[in-house]
């Protein structure tokens, strides 16, 4: 019987992994597709001009460039090989940045492929460590080509005719071309040293952001869009956030998706500041997810407040990180492992809450929480009424936004 209902606990696992794109419950995904390929991931990918996907599937048994509907069906494929990047062209082909992973004889390449898989051209790198990463087709024929640590224009069938690099460049995965010959690119890094960085036709740079010092600047930013009025969108995959960034660098507004659970995120597109594809892992399988949502606004003393772990947001309600916040306005906080609760004496007053119940004890009296206080990630979140309680804040649920304000003696000089 236990072997029994092993197959079948198996079974169901197995099918649920290969069920087609649909839209989620969870909060924030408005449609995803799981990955069918064992130990596969999506990698770089594009949203086509029919609404189909481009996706580059990373994976040892069977990688490839493939095409899927909104519906998840695959229409249209090239492999195997293990592609960085493809993008289609407007005659129909697609272009194709190949790594040349994984053994001989495989070379790095770039090559245009037809609607058949015939090659049409194709360039090849000498060594692995000018692989392409990214490519991005640009008019008349030309085509930005990212390496490691250098950026190129390409005329095929092979001629190269213009490249930029620095000393800094470490770990490039993406750039775009801008108005004026400007060219965006994003450097990974190693180890929080991450950039994103604007450069003139010269190779001159003329903007460049590394990220705040308190979250440990850019962890691993994947991807960079320019908005109009000049506002940069940037996903750091290490952090999991999408940052709105002003041209003076000023940091605007961050999004992110902490309701999905940890994830390691492979490649993104930014739409808007509450938009934005998804090539992810999480609990094991690989997905594309579109993601739609805003993440509540904290406002500190009238001023933006970013926090290093991300208010939570269900259906029914918003989660703020307890200790940051109450850090932040000066409060004394005394944890009790034991029973999961947490004592908080702010502006005179003293409240107590417990993880998992709506009930709280405030100056000793009983009072009810809209939401009951949770631990995610090791951290303590609570509902937002916990601050006006204690004085020390208002919740605009309209607006989705906290309003804090420290104590005069608490403030900053």
């Amino acid at each position: 019987m236990a072997l029994l209902l092993r197959i079948c606990f198996l079974s169901l696992v197995f099918w649920l992994s290969t069920l087609p794109a649909q839209a989620a419950t969870t909060a924030g995904i408005t449609w995803y597709y799981n990955e069918k390929v064992d130990r596969a991931h999506p990698g770089n990918f594009e949203i086509l001009p029919n609404g189909n996907i481009l996706y580059c599937r990373n994976s040892f048994h069977d990688p490839a460039v493939v095409e899927l509907t909104p519906a998840g069906k695959e229409v249209w494929r090239y492999g195997p090989l293990p592609a960085a990047a493809a993008r289609r062209l407007k005659n129909g082909h697609t272009l194709i940045a190949d790594s040349g992973m994984p053994g001989p004889p495989r070379r790095p390449a770039v090559l245009e492929v037809d609607g058949r898989g015939r090659v049409i051209w194709r360039y090849e790198f000498p060594d692995r460590a000018e692989a392409p990463r990214y490519i991005e087709p640009l008019e008349g024929g030309r085509i930005l080509v990212v390496t490691r640590n250098t950026l190129l224009y390409l005329v095929p069938p092979g001629q190269i005719t213009w490249r930029y690099t620095a000393a800094d460049l470490i770990n490039l995965v993406s750039a775009s071309c801008l108005p004026g010959g400007h060219i965006l690119l994003v450097d990974a890094g190693l180890g929080g040293r991450g950039k994103v960085r604007e450069i003139d036709a010269r190779g001159k740079t003329v903007w460049e952001y590394r990220g705040e010092e308190r979250f440990g600047g850019l962890q691993r930013p994947v991807a960079a869009t320019r908005l109009r009025g000049g506002l940069t969108l940037i996903v750091d995959a290490g952090n999991n956030r999408l940052l709105v960034v002003s041209k003076d660098r000023k940091l605007e507004s961050v999004n992110g998706w902490p309701q999905l659970g940890p994830v390691t995120l492979w490649s993104a597109l930014p739409q808007a500041e509450d938009r934005i594809w998804l090539a992810l892992s999480r609990y094991g399988q690989g997905q594309l997810v579109r993601y739609q949502g805003r993440l509540p606004k904290i406002l500190l003393d009238g001023d933006n407040y970013f926090t290093l772990d991300l208010p939570l947001k269900t259906e029914t309600a918003a989660l703020f990180p307890a200790r940051e916040l109450f850090s932040a306005l000066g409060a004394t906080l005394d944890w009790d492992q034991a029973v999961s609760s947490l004592n908080i004496a702010y502006n005179s007053h003293n409240l107590s809450l417990q993880v998992g119940r709506l009930s709280a004890m405030l100056d000793r009296k009983p009072v009810r929480l809209q939401a009951p206080p949770v631990l995610s990630g090791g951290r303590l979140f609570i509902p937002p009424e916990v601050f006006s309680l204690l004085g020390g804040g208002r919740w605009d649920s309209k607006n989705q936004i906290l309003y804090l304000e420290r104590q005069k003696g608490e403030r900053n000089p």
